[in-house]
């Protein structure tokens, strides 16, 4: 019955969310039945795609085997990732599920060799740095795990994220930003070296950057909210790091981070979107074959829905996350053609439902072995 309601809500969830994107209004997460209740409502909308995805981009069927599998949780800042993050070690129905303690803030999500299974913020903790992203999990994960179990062996990483529709999540890190936040131990490391005061140097002066404007917050070049989905997921090293200066001109280092974001995207074995809480929690079980003991919520009333800021403003921020709102746009796409996909699979080839193509236009894949989606010019 779940599936069929998902299966079902896949393309009504879709349209709501894109009508509400493309005026960067995209819904955030509720707990209540209102939700179905507006996705019913919701009313048809053809939605053009330029993205053509292959088959091994879209193809993710793991048969988990806790003896060998990790999953490596990369966490962005203000994407559901706390709520995602516990559904893992809470709510995940596997053969050695997570074990948490009352007072502890991190739960053993260990397998019978007591090896992990799960590397995140609340199983393993920030040991790889906090909020750290791919280019310092890549560098981190394997030795760390060799540390911390005594032991070299061989694993199957499996990576996956969150994303949040950009202008979102940009709100949502300034209000937080406001109320004390800084994230200032983040260790930002890329090649083996941190990212010093030089590199990236602090917008604010004191501890915190509390009742910081949004006009304040939006014109610090250095602020790392900016662009803030598009850098965590590329690989730094491809353009020398936090030394803005090492690739010119200043478009082509721009141009590298977003193509190298996309890849790692499209790489990973799952992500999800925050704005499609059900859709991402259908595809997170059919991708790894397990189920969740709870369902996801999908929230509206949040910190960022709150803000209302003018027209000039909000251009601003699109301004200032033109790789996001690029690299959304190319995640979007990809999650319903793999979401698609699984509707189509044999598996559950008795839910038409899943795939209604007069409302929104399925990305089409190509035949070629490449794992290179092309985008048409």
């Amino acid at each position: 019955m779940f599936e069929k309601l998902v299966c079902l809500l896949v393309v009504l969830t879709s349209v709501f969310t894109l009508v509400l994107y493309f005026s960067y209004h995209g819904p955030e997460i509720q707990h209540n039945q209102s939700e179905y209740d507006t996705l019913q409502s919701s009313q048809n909308v053809s939605v053009e795609n330029s993205f053509v995805f292959d088959d091994s981009a879209l193809r993710r069927n793991f048969q988990l085997n806790l003896g060998k599998d990790v999953f490596v949780f990369l966490h962005i800042q203000k994407t559901g990732g706390s709520t995602f993050g516990s559904h893992l070690v809470r709510d995940l129905r596997v053969t050695h599920p997570c074990v948490c303690h009352r007072g502890r803030r991190r739960c053993d999500c260990k397998n019978a060799n007591k090896h992990h299974w799960l590397f995140s913020r609340f199983s393993t903790g920030w040991v790889c740095g906090l909020h750290a992203d791919w280019t310092e999990l890549n560098e981190c994960v394997n030795d760390m795990l060799n540390r911390m179990e005594k032991t070299r062996r061989h694993r199957r990483y499996l990576y996956i994220t969150m994303l949040r529709s950009p202008i979102q999540r940009y709100l949502s890190e300034w209000k937080q930003v406001q109320r004390g936040s800084s994230w200032s131990s983040a260790k930002l490391q890329c090649n083996g070296r941190h990212a010093n005061v030089k590199d990236v140097p602090f917008c604010y002066q004191g501890e915190n950057w509390t009742q910081v404007s949004l006009e304040n917050f939006t014109s610090c070049p250095h602020n790392l909210a900016h662009d803030r989905q598009t850098r965590m997921l590329a690989n730094l090293s491809l353009v020398g790091c936090y030394n803005r200066s090492a690739v010119s001109p200043p478009q082509r280092r721009l141009q590298l981070l977003l193509e190298s974001a996309k890849q790692n995207l499209r790489n990973m074995a799952y992500f999800g979107l925050v704005e499609h809480q059900l859709a991402s929690q259908f595809l997170f079980e059919r991708t790894f074959n397990v189920n969740f003991t709870r369902r996801f919520v999908q929230h509206h009333n949040t910190h960022a829905s709150q803000v209302e800021i003018s027209p000039q403003m909000r251009r601003r921020v699109e301004e200032q996350n033109s790789l996001d709102l690029q690299l959304y746009r190319y995640a979007e796409s990809l999650f319903f053609a793999r979401l698609n996909y699984v509707c189509a699979s044999n598996y559950v080839s008795d839910l038409p439902q899943c795939v209604n193509s007069s409302v929104i236009r399925v990305p089409k894949w190509s035949n070629s072995s490449s794992n290179v989606s092309r985008i048409p010019e």
